[in-house]
C-alpha cells in the first residue's frame, strides 16, 4: 500500500513538473528554453512553489522568469504585435473587460484583427498593437485575476506575438459600481455613462436627478453575460424615474439620452424590492 502511494505521488509530481516546464517553454520560446535550460532547472527546482490551488501560479512564474532575464519583452523598433485571447465563453463581457484592462496599461490605440469562433467553438479575439514594448504579461495576468479571469496557458510566438487562453467562468466586471439594495447611492458628475452592478433579484430601481439639471433618461439593462435585455430612452426631462428591473438583470448602463452635461450634478440611485 505504501509503495503504491509512493508511486502515485511520484507520478503526480512528475506530471506537475512536466506541465510547468512545458509552460515555461511556451512563454520563453524553444530557443531561450534550450539555451538556458540549466538555469531554468535551477530556478524551478521546487515546482510546488509555482502552483496555487493545483494550478500554475502564472504571476510568480512570470516574475521569476523576468527577474532572471528570461522574459524578454522589448523590440528594436516600433512595429505591429498581435495578441490573441482564446475565450471559451462570455466573449462580449470578456472583451469589455480586456478593453478596459489594456487601456489601463497605457495602450489606447489598437485594432481588432480577428474576432471569430474556431472549430472547437472557442472565440478568438486578436488585436494588433503598434508599439516598442510588449504588453507586460505580469501586469496583464494580475489585472485579469482581479476580474476573476484566470490563465489556462500562455504561448509566445516569433516576433513577440502572444496567445492567452482564458478561463472566464467566474468573471465579473470589477469596474462596475455596486449598488446596495438597502441604501441610497449618490453618483457624482459623470465623464462617461455610469456602469452599475446590482443584485440579480432586484425588483425596481428609483433614479433621482438633482435640482438644476434636466435629465433625459437613458438606461440599458444587461444580464450577467452582458447581453442586453432592455433599453429605455426618454425625450422628456424627468426629475424622478422609477422603473421595474427586467428579470435576470445584473448590470445597468445609465446616462442621458442627449448629453451628459444634463446630469452634471450626478444622480441618486435607490433599489426597491416592492
Amino acid at each position: 500500500m505504501k509503495k503504491l502511494l509512493f508511486v502515485i505521488l511520484l507520478f503526480v509530481s512528475l506530471t506537475s513538473a512536466n506541465k510547468l516546464k512545458n509552460e515555461i517553454k511556451n512563454i520563453v520560446g524553444e530557443y531561450e528554453y534550450q539555451t538556458h535550460n540549466n538555469l531554468i532547472n535551477l530556478l524551478f527546482t521546487n515546482e510546488t512553489q509555482y502552483y496555487k490551488n493545483n494550478k500554475i501560479n502564472y504571476i510568480k512564474t512570470l516574475n521569476t522568469l523576468k527577474s532572471n532575464g528570461l522574459l524578454k519583452l522589448g523590440v528594436t523598433n516600433s512595429r505591429s504585435i498581435d495578441i490573441t485571447f482564446d475565450i471559451p465563453d462570455n466573449p462580449t463581457k470578456t472583451i469589455k473587460i480586456l478593453n478596459s484592462i489594456i487601456k489601463s496599461m497605457g495602450y489606447y490605440y489598437f485594432f481588432t484583427k480577428n474576432a471569430s469562433y474556431d472549430e472547437q467553438q472557442i472565440f478568438k479575439w486578436t488585436i494588433t498593437l503598434n508599439t516598442k514594448t510588449v504588453l507586460d504579461p505580469i501586469q496583464l495576468v494580475d489585472k485579469l485575476e482581479r476580474h476573476f479571469i484566470y490563465i489556462v496557458n500562455i504561448k509566445k510566438y516569433p516576433n513577440q506575438n502572444w496567445n492567452y487562453r482564458l478561463d472566464t467562468t467566474q468573471s465579473f466586471i470589477a469596474s462596475a459600481k455596486p449598488i446596495n439594495p438597502n441604501s441610497t447611492t449618490i453618483l457624482t458628475k459623470p465623464f462617461d455613462n455610469y456602469f452599475l452592478s446590482i443584485p440579480i433579484n432586484t425588483n425596481k430601481i428609483k433614479i433621482i436627478s438633482f435640482d438644476g439639471d434636466n435629465w433625459y433618461p437613458y438606461i440599458v439593462f444587461f444580464d450577467e453575460n452582458l447581453k442586453p435585455i432592455d433599453a429605455i430612452t426618454n425625450s422628456t426631462s424627468t426629475k424622478t424615474y422609477t422603473q421595474r428591473v427586467p428579470t435576470g438583470t445584473k448590470y445597468i448602463k445609465l446616462g442621458d439620452n442627449y448629453n451628459l452635461k444634463n446630469i452634471k450634478r450626478g444622480l441618486t440611485i435607490k433599489l426597491l424590492n416592492n
